[in-house]
């Protein structure tokens, strides 16, 4: 055997690899003898047939399977030995190969690689990209102190539904003869549903769409006196009669409102109140300026990138034009190389910082995060409840880790944060801090300076074999890469934990869409939310929050080592890729790609 590499364009090797009979026959041999002990012939014993009939039949089967078998394991074996990082897998040369199986003789394979290139990150041209603080307004520590009166407010009776009224309802299903007593918490209804029910009075009735007004599932299970996985099982329309009304009166901030909220003593003025609450809204704003701050960080990289780094351009395109699965004409790749270019070099961007930065992602973090999203999806809470919901939480979390998808999700989720936390630590960024209304007009100017269209986030409804909620951002598909594949972006919205303290809520939401030149989307949201049972909650009016480009998906193992951005895997060199291939349909002399594998 003879392998021969040949240079025939940037980051681009031809290889051959040639095989005399020696190479090939004894395994060639051996197939052979295993079938003789299987088939039988007409005329003869079964074990008996003679070799050569048998090779008559079936040698060019037998042939071609382990020859091509053969040149698919060394092209691998010599990847590895070589430890090539490569761009997709190779390219078999069916023009370039001398292949016939009818015969014995000497046989040439010959393959194209792409080579990825090596990036060096320069992290001191990075040390002057602004991290944004947002800054609580008056205003907004005002309205959270009011919701926290609330929930420290009594109830008395009244005449007509207000927008904070209590309701106590005879429920009844629809068609059905069943009826029970139930609870109607106007706050725990949707902004939307409240024109239903504000201004009724008692004895009024009403049909209500039960998956239409309740905020999450839990507030649904609640008011149908249903466990949250029965909930596939309840009427969607039930009809209700108000049986008596109950008006929210807030209360004062005197010595009683602090011992409810801070037992412990640890804030007892109003003064001390709104530097908290202050502290609290930055808090939840952070997870959504962590995202922009990266986003300027990547930009900046694909700028400086771009144009200067040097790609397999004939290989990638040839790869594109030629894949079965890509399915894309030579002139369409030419159409959209550049889109293909920035998002492989996005991909070679990240896998580099989280090699800088060491990033490894445990089980352990993973379980915790996946239960941290089963909770606030599907009970509206981060914070521990009682035993029963926590054995249902357990459960939704080992049937969740089923999923690859899940599991890749929370990975990615992971991944971002702690790349965001190792960047802010390598580089001390400069701070910049705004209201939320300056950082607004700031996304605007930067992101959207010719439009001002406000865009909706809707809200999912969570079932209890849902995903957990990790919102992907399409990206240009790059497929069969042995360690890059084009990912979309997930974004598992972080809700910050408050424990034993105050609940901070968003009450406005502000959101900008924006393209920068690495085609990511920058969208500005104003919001925060953190959860805590039997705690005060507190109002927050803003939250920034902006998408960037693809993130790293990491299969499930004990502890993995994220080496790219769209698939990270343990560290290791590429295996060979073992199939079966028959005569002269085999997967190499049919010229179709396959995959490099990683350990």
């Amino acid at each position: 055997m003879n392998i021969k590499k040949e240079n025939i364009g940037d980051l681009h090797e031809l290889i051959t690899i040639e095989f005399t009979q020696e190479d090939y026959q004894p395994q060639v041999m051996k197939s052979l003898k295993n079938l003789k002990q299987k088939i039988e012939l007409p005329g003869f014993r079964k074990k008996m047939i003679p070799i050569e009939l048998i090779n008559q039949k079936h040698g060019k089967t037998i042939r071609g399977e382990e020859i091509s078998k053969l040149a698919e394991e060394k092209i691998y074996e010599y990847i590895r030995e070589n430890e090539l990082n490569l761009f997709f897998s190779p390219i078999y040369c069916r023009d370039k190969s001398i292949v016939d199986f009818n015969k014995d003789g000497n046989f040439s394979f010959s393959f194209e690689l792409g080579i990825r290139p090596q990036i060096t990150i320069n992290y001191d041209e990075l040390k002057d990209i602004v991290y944004y603080r947002i800054l609580a307004t008056d205003k907004e520590i005002d309205e959270s102190i009011m919701s926290l009166c609330d929930r420290a407010g009594t109830f008395s009776s009244a005449e007509t539904v207000g927008d904070k009224d209590f309701l106590l309802v005879t429920v009844s299903y629809i068609n059905e003869e069943k009826t029970f007593i139930s609870t109607l918490a106007l706050n725990y209804l949707k902004k939307e549903a409240l024109n239903q029910f504000i201004g009724k009075r008692v004895d009024d009735e009403m049909d209500i769409d039960t998956t239409k007004v309740f905020i999450s599932e839990m507030e649904r299970s609640t008011f149908l006196k249903m466990k949250v996985e029965e909930l596939e099982m309840a009427p969607v329309h039930v009809h209700i009669k108000i049986d008596s009304i109950h008006h929210l009166i807030p209360s004062e901030i005197n010595d009683h409102f602090f011992e409810q909220f801070f037992p412990d003593g640890s804030i007892t003025t109003e003064t001390e109140l709104r530097e908290y609450i202050g502290q609290q809204i930055a808090r939840q704003n952070a997870p959504e300026l962590d995202s922009l701050y990266r986003t300027d960080i990547m930009e900046k990289l694909m700028d400086n990138l771009f144009s200067t780094l040097v790609f397999p351009d004939a290989f990638i395109k040839k790869y594109f034009s030629t894949s079965a699965k890509e399915n894309k004409t030579p002139e369409q790749v030419e159409e959209i190389y550049d889109e293909i270019k920035k998002e492989l070099l996005h991909k070679l961007i990240n896998e580099q910082i989280m090699k800088d930065l060491n990033i490894r992602v445990s089980y352990p973090e993973i379980a915790k995060c996946m239960e941290n999203i089963v909770r606030q999806e599907y009970f509206g809470t981060t914070m521990p409840l009682d035993e029963a919901h926590e054995e249902q939480i357990q459960q939704y979390v080992i049937e969740l880790m089923k999923e690859k998808n899940n599991v890749n999700n929370i990975v990615n989720n992971i991944i971002i944060q702690k790349s965001i936390q190792g960047l802010k630590n390598k580089l001390n960024p400069p701070i910049k801090e705004l209201s939320s209304d300056e950082m607004v007009k700031e996304i605007k100017e930067r992101y959207l300076p010719e439009t001002t269209e406000m865009v909706e986030k809707p809200k999912p409804k969570a079932k209890p074999k849902a995903k957990p909620k990790a919102k992907a951002e399409p990206q240009t598909e790059i497929k069969d890469d042995p360690k890059v594949e084009a990912k979309a972006e997930t974004n598992v919205e972080t809700k910050a934990e408050v424990k034993d303290e105050p609940k901070v809520e968003a009450k406005n939401e502000v959101k900008a869409k924006a393209k920068v030149k690495a085609k990511a989307e920058a969208k500005a949201k104003v919001k925060a939310k953190a959860e805590v049972k039997d705690e005060p909650k507190v109002e927050a009016k803003s939250e920034v929050k902006v998408k960037a480009k693809a993130e790293p998906k990491v299969e499930n193992k004990d502890e993995i080592k994220v080496e790219t951005e769209a698939k990270p895997k343990t560290k290791a060199k590429p295996k060979a890729k073992k199939e079966k291939v028959e005569g002269e349909n085999s997967a190499i002399s049919k010229g179709e790609n396959k995959e490099t594998k990683q350990e």
